[in-house]
């Protein structure tokens, strides 16, 4: 079903927008007072917003260049078209030309906290931090959205790297309105960050009281609850108040689905290995990553050693997305665990095709060679996976193995020199090929260290 853009919006911003959008595909030129062309310009600036808020590719401004171009030349010098402008611009990343005009606008009208607010905006995209928050105070003068206004200086506090100083502005972000969803999600990560942990327990408690609906209040308590719990030896109490404040999040909003990941993770850490499953499971309706829930289902069979269901797991998530890679990976360890190896080497060459630019797909191939003894295929395949490795001492190691197994006592040498020489942690070799410590000669190299 396709979503109503204008959802949330009333019968007259929809007109006003339905009839300028009609005008433009017909070619026809309509009339719109200022008033009227803000309303339409402002439409287009919140979807935009909205957009970005989840993706971070480049928005599609378009409708809003028309609505601004179209505006501008019926009214060109009003401030309230002008000031949009100057939003379009940001948008695109021009920021000189937005201040330009914010400046203009600021000296013709300097008590317009729309205008100081706009400034804000760009001097917090330029990292100019303290003149950000300089405009951002004196936009809150008119008291007007001081819930946005106050995360706002908080973030600017925050990535000047002065957390404290972020904490006490999201605080009274959320005090001047409680559904500043960014703002608590950013207090209870400021509060992990600073180790306030029990600090955050007590006002998220504070908070849910206060705000009983507030989904986000709940599960930013169940997120320090668990932060908490994980700084202080996994108190299991403390896990199970995250799960219960998660629960609260779902009674709001069944759909909200990064509560369910949360509870299941903490499940698999309190050991409720079938409660995780079951949680997980329940989640699939609302998540928009099917394949990847049910990759993690899987992930938690094969910790459970149970790999014929695992596999199954892993079989739906690639029919979900055949380009899940790392399902084909793990779908070939669950083979190869279950002693199917035709099946088993088959994905393994499957999923490093899809992935070559990961070790780990390298990796796990070799090791599948090396536990054959199929020492020349696995040279093979490290070699050519050695030249782009991110982490070449892994690659070093089994080619070590390798030479060793097969004789070739120059290359052996000369790898063994070279992890030396590189500084790389050498000895655990000897986890991958213990034969070695009876070898005279690498020992010597070894004990060179």
């Amino acid at each position: 079903m396709k979503k109503d853009r204008f959802k949330g919006y009333d019968d007259e911003v929809r007109r006003l927008v339905t009839h300028f959008e009609e005008g433009q595909q017909q070619g026809s030129h309509p009339y719109f007072d200022p008033d009227e062309l803000e309303i339409i310009i402002d439409f287009y600036l919140d979807a935009i917003d909205e957009a970005l808020r989840k993706t971070t590719l480049p928005a599609d401004t378009r409708r809003l260049e028309n609505a601004v171009a179209y505006a501008e030349r019926l009214f060109p010098t009003a401030p309230g078209i002008r000031l949009r402008k100057a939003h379009l611009y940001s948008i695109q990343g021009r920021y000189d030309h937005a201040l330009k005009i914010l400046h203009e606008l600021e000296r013709l009208e300097p008590d317009n906290t729309d205008v100081q607010y706009a400034l804000g905006t760009v001097y917090s995209a330029l990292d100019q931090h303290r003149r950000s928050i300089q405009y951002y105070t004196q936009a809150a003068r008119d008291g007007y959205q001081l819930g946005t206004i106050y995360g706002n200086i908080g973030d600017e506090y925050y990535r000047m790297g002065r957390p404290e100083d972020a904490l006490r502005y999201y605080k009274k972000s959320v005090a001047r309105n409680a559904d500043e969803e960014r703002s608590l999600h950013n207090l209870e990560a400021t509060y992990d960050e600073l180790n306030q942990n029990g600090e955050a327990i007590d006002f998220f408690n504070h908070f849910v009281r206060q705000n009983p609906y507030s989904r986000v209040g709940w599960f930013c308590l169940g997120r320090a609850q668990m932060s908490f719990a994980d700084r202080h030896n996994g108190q299991r109490e403390h896990y199970l108040a995250a799960i219960d404040a998660f629960r609260f999040v779902l009674t709001i909003d069944s759909r909200y689905f990064d509560a369910y990941v949360l509870i299941a993770e903490c499940q698999q850490t309190l050991h409720d290995h079938a409660g995780a499953v079951a949680t997980l499971r329940e989640s699939l309706d609302c998540a928009a990553d099917a394949a990847n829930v049910l990759f993690s289902i899987a992930t938690i069979y094969m910790e459970m050693q149970n790999f014929q269901t695992a596999s199954i797991y892993l079989k739906q998530a690639t029919e979900r997305d055949p380009f899940f890679s790392e399902a084909w990976l793990r779908l070939a360890e669950c083979y190869d665990y279950m002693g199917y190896s035709d099946d088993a080497e088959m994905l393994y060459q499957r999923s490093l095709g899809m992935n070559e630019e990961n070790d780990d797909f390298w990796l796990r191939y070799a090791d599948f060679l090396i536990h054959r003894k199929r020492y020349d295929e696995a040279i093979t395949l490290m070699q050519r996976g050695l030249t782009n490795a991110d982490y070449p001492h892994a690659f070093n190691l089994r080619l070590a193995c390798c030479y060793f197994y097969t004789g070739q006592r120059n290359m052996l040498f000369n790898t063994l020199i070279d992890c030396t020489q590189n500084g790389d942690p050498i000895n655990e070799i000897l986890d991958f090929c213990p034969e070695m410590a009876a070898d005279a000669d690498v020992m010597t190299i070894l004990d060179s260290r």
